[in-house]
């Protein structure tokens, strides 16, 4: 008898800034970790093991969108780590998820998109690569 699992998708999308100009910052690989009650539920990286782009960059204006997937059915998680990588440099944003921060959209299995309401403000890197 063969097992199923089933894989559950969470889209992620937002908006990233430079938090010196509030410039939008593009083609900027992003990723991001699905965290629910201290335990990590899925992880998107922003790039490979190589230094080479994983997911669709951040656009023009800083929007991106990517999606991160889980073997798990997801309850709606209480903080993203954002994945933002910019000038050969990591940076790693946590935001804590409630109402002033995101919007969900649910479908019949249920969290479907995750929807940040500001900028993300993008720190510069403390030490240029």
């Amino acid at each position: 008898m063969t097992s199923c699992q089933y894989i559950y998708f969470l889209t992620i999308r937002g908006v990233i800034l430079d938090a010196q100009t509030n410039e939008p910052i593009a083609d900027a690989p992003v990723g991001a970790t699905i965290i629910i009650e201290g335990q990590i539920v899925g992880q998107e990286p922003a790039v490979d093991e190589n230094g080479l782009p994983v997911g669709v960059p951040s656009d023009a204006i800083g929007a991106f969108a990517l999606t991160v997937t889980t073997d798990m059915k997801l309850a709606r998680p209480d903080r993203v780590q954002l994945i933002i990588v910019r000038d050969g440099c990591e940076r790693r944003i946590m935001v804590e998820i409630n109402e002033d921060t995101a919007q969900f959209v649910d479908d019949e299995d249920g969290p479907a998109m995750l929807e940040f309401t500001g900028a993300i403000l993008v720190p510069p890197c403390e030490q240029p690569p």
